[in-house]
């Protein structure tokens, strides 16, 4: 039996598929569905950012897992495949949001994750009885995971050879605009340290990033996973919290185990809109403390901004601006609120009749597709533009660089101007 698993590219503006010449790492979703499927049956796994789709490759069974970005692309693959007589297998959190829509371009959907379902997909369909729908019933324990197939990753398309880990899954908070804690549960899961470590040294690569939604969310545990990785001598980005900032020993273990940069959703600067999407455990008075305290504990870190939440006035820009000018983060990635299907936020969109159409591909960076409250569409759009391009001037990245710590500043000064050329030349917007 060959199987064929498939990371669809979304359609741009103009029709065109988004195509890039590397990714900074392969998609880890894809890499362990191979890892779950039984051991005598033939994977192969394509990107299709950064490869071709060849609809008439020899296969018996096609797998698609697709965010909401991509959906419909996803399902244009979907139904040429299914012209040709293939079977096709949809999942991701897009098809478990909208499984109805998803059912009517596959010949069997998966609602949540697969872990516990995947190898049983495979049985059915090698045994033709494959189910119309399978749904988790209870989310996977991240014990005796397999490992990802790394060993199928074409690693030319990837910068620096860089491979994605997990350690965990699930956040105990319900951030409307959010979709982990939906997907992945209202809790934290913990794979076994020693699951962890024994991936890294799978992937046969010095550089890891860790696709963990908060890689410190319980401190006795990134203690222990940190101290392991030690030894291993790699260089490792992931996201955390700005909490992180209230831990300077845990910062500099971080920094001692080869972290060069964390990803931080502190989300706004703007109290009032963190308030009306019940992100609330960020406190922005504290922010300044805190990033402090990160950074001059050996840590860069990139700040994740969302700009357009209806407490946003015009004001936001130039508040954002300024906390920048003052924080000088490694990087600082901007979006504006993307209204997820099956979230609080987009519930409330919705019954206020402020969603301005449901074209998922541009359900992404940079994209308006709501009303706004405090502002029109294309203000948000047009004033986060220019935002963008203030934050990348030559002069902010050579502030921000120099100010980061000394081991970092070489590789940050590279990244940002890599950085610069996407948000100068608006392919930000084709993001996400």
């Amino acid at each position: 039996m060959k199987l064929l698993l498939i990371g669809p590219s979304r359609y741009n503006d103009d029709g065109t598929l988004l195509r890039r010449k590397k990714l900074p790492f392969p998609r880890l979703t894809l890499l362990y569905l191979a890892g779950l499927t039984p051991k005598d049956v033939e994977v192969c796994i394509v990107d299709e950012l950064v490869e071709d789709v060849d609809f008439t490759a020899e296969c018996d069974l096609v797998a698609i897992t697709t965010f909401t970005s991509q959906a419909i692309r996803a399902y244009d693959i979907a139904d040429k495949f299914r012209e040709t007589g293939k079977k096709v297998v949809m999942g991701g959190i897009h098809v478990s949001a909208l499984p109805d829509e998803a059912k009517e371009h596959a010949d069997s959907i998966i609602i949540g994750e697969a872990d516990y379902l995947w190898e049983g997909v495979v049985d059915d369909f090698s045994n033709n009885r494959l189910q119309p729908i399978y749904k988790c019933t209870k989310f996977h324990d991240l014990k005796s995971l397999p490992v990802p197939r790394y060993d199928l990753v074409k690693r030319h398309h990837y910068m620096a050879s860089m491979m994605p880990v997990q350690a965990s899954r699930g956040c105990p908070h319900n951030c409307e605009f959010c979709t982990v804690t939906k997907f992945f549960g209202g809790s934290y899961r913990f794979r076994p340290v020693d699951d962890v470590i024994r991936d890294v040294k799978a992937s046969g690569s010095k550089s890891i990033f860790f696709v963990d939604d908060n890689i410190i969310a319980n401190r006795a545990y990134s203690e222990e996973l940190f101290t392991k990785l030690i030894p291993l001598k790699i260089s490792w980005g992931g996201q955390s919290t700005i909490n992180l900032g209230l831990f300077p020993e845990l910062c500099k273990l971080a920094a001692k185990s080869g972290c060069f940069s964390l990803c931080l959703g502190v989300e706004s600067i703007n109290q009032d809109s963190l308030n009306t999407v019940s992100k609330k455990q960020n406190r922005v008075e504290e922010y300044y403390k805190m990033l402090k305290t990160i950074k001059t504990n050996g840590l860069s870190f990139q700040l994740s901004m969302i700009v357009g939440f209806d407490e946003d006035t015009e004001n936001i820009f130039d508040d954002t601006l300024k906390f920048v000018s003052d924080i000088k983060p490694h990087l600082t990635s901007l979006n504006v609120p993307i209204p997820y299907p099956g979230t609080t936020f987009t519930k409330k969109l919705e019954n206020d009749n402020r969603i301005l159409h449901r074209n998922w591909s541009q359900y992404r960076v940079g994209k308006v597709v709501f009303a706004p409250k405090l502002m029109t569409k294309d203000q948000l759009e047009t004033r986060t533009n220019e935002t963008y391009k203030e934050l990348y001037t030559l002069k902010s990245i050579i502030r921000r660089s120099f100010s980061q710590p000394v081991k970092n500043i070489a590789r940050s000064f590279a990244v940002n101007i890599v950085a610069r050329k996407f948000v100068y030349n608006g392919s930000w917007l084709n993001g996400g």
